[in-house]
């Protein structure tokens, strides 16, 4: 018997179900920072040098096995589903695995980002045994030259694409991830093509940020905006449907409704190491000490922040010509100039020129 009913597909499923989920406030995705430590020193990264960024803060040790437990059990008690374990390195922690055993046990859909150079076969097996739904790679070049160039630790390329092998023989889902810039940028092609032979997703982006602590040093390795908008329209259509951007889907000008227009606040949340609430990895005003109070009441005053937030006198996106082709946010005026609603010249030169492109 023929049944009328239409398959929905996976794509669709989760676009609606993230609709759904910010229309009812749901936190359907966390990130949680377990650790500021790595092995590595790269150096793009948002994290400060240091290990710990804020010593003197009364919270400056990091969340216990036993303390990050009862978070888990309140953010799925939320709805929370998406839960991506990252750092610094989370592989650092000695609890790493008793931390991912909970969480399965949850029932989240875990993805560990990781750079892969401390993964062994043992590692390699219990991600296996504990069938983490995905492992995100940070994979900066494809010689030793230029990926150590930026990792700052010498052998850390071999490990990496040892780590990838090791989780490749075990047919675990992986993805390569690329941070596009001026010292990898010749050997983008080639990372690329390593993905796609090796049959897995590639996924990429140029945005860096400053420091959490404020330095602006990482935006010395960015790339020109001009640059970065060939690579956009030369390699992105290529891509697979499930990689494309609203860039490539043509559902450009960008959609954009109030001032936090992203999902932050509306169904996504991150976590530090040390048990604050965020909005996002990059934004980190207001936070929110889930050693003092619940998940439930931090994820409420983030979405009350998020409904009653409104721009400072400095706002400039309202009238701006190129507002609609731009991927500035709140964000990026608060890293970068110390003011949510300040403009970045080099968002704002992405946005000129990408309009300038798309309507040739």
């Amino acid at each position: 018997m023929k049944s009328d009913i239409k398959p929905i597909k996976a794509k669709k499923f989760w676009k609606d179900l993230y609709e759904k989920s910010a229309q009812k406030e749901i936190p359907l995705k966390a990130s949680f920072e377990l650790t500021y430590q790595c092995n590595l020193r790269c150096l793009h990264c948002y994290i400060p040098r240091t290990i710990n960024p804020k010593p003197k803060a009364q919270n400056s040790k990091e969340l216990s096995y036993c303390e990050v437990c009862p978070i888990l059990d309140q953010l799925a008690d939320l709805g929370c589903f998406h839960l991506n374990l990252t750092g610094g390195e989370s592989l650092t922690r000695p609890d790493f695995f008793k931390i991912l055993t909970y969480a399965r046990r949850k029932g989240f859909y875990a993805i560990l980002l990781t750079n892969a150079t401390l993964i062994t076969p043992r590692i390699a097996d219990n991600l296996k045994d504990l069938d983490i739904n995905q492992v995100d790679i940070s994979l900066y070049g494809i010689t030793p030259q230029t990926y150590e160039k930026i990792t700052r630790i010498p052998g850390s390329f071999t490990r990496c694409l040892k780590g990838i092998q090791l989780l490749r023989q075990r047919n675990i889902n992986i993805s390569i991830k690329m941070m596009v810039m001026t010292f990898n940028l010749a050997e983008f092609a080639r990372v690329r093509a390593f993905a796609k032979n090796l049959g897995v997703r590639f996924q990429w982006g140029y945005l860096i940020n400053p420091r959490i602590d404020g330095s602006k040093e990482p935006l010395r390795y960015r790339i020109s905006p001009e640059t970065a908008i060939d690579l956009e329209l030369r390699y992105r259509p290529h891509l697979s449907e499930e990689e494309k951007t609203p860039l490539e889907k043509k559902r450009l000008p960008f959609e954009k409704v109030g001032f936090f227009y992203c999902n932050a606040g509306k169904n996504s949340l991150t976590m530090t190491p040390y048990g604050e609430m965020n909005l996002c990895l990059e934004y980190r005003f207001p936070q929110y000490d889930l050693r003092r109070g619940s998940v439930r009441e931090s994820w409420k005053e983030l979405v009350n922040y998020v409904k009653s937030i409104k721009a400072s006198s400095t706002y400039q996106c309202g009238d701006c010509e190129v507002k609609q082709f731009c991927q500035w946010c709140p964000a990026v005026g608060w890293l970068e100039e110390g003011d949510r609603g300040a403009c970045s010249s080099y968002y704002r030169e992405l946005a000129r020129i990408r309009r300038d492109r798309i309507n040739k």
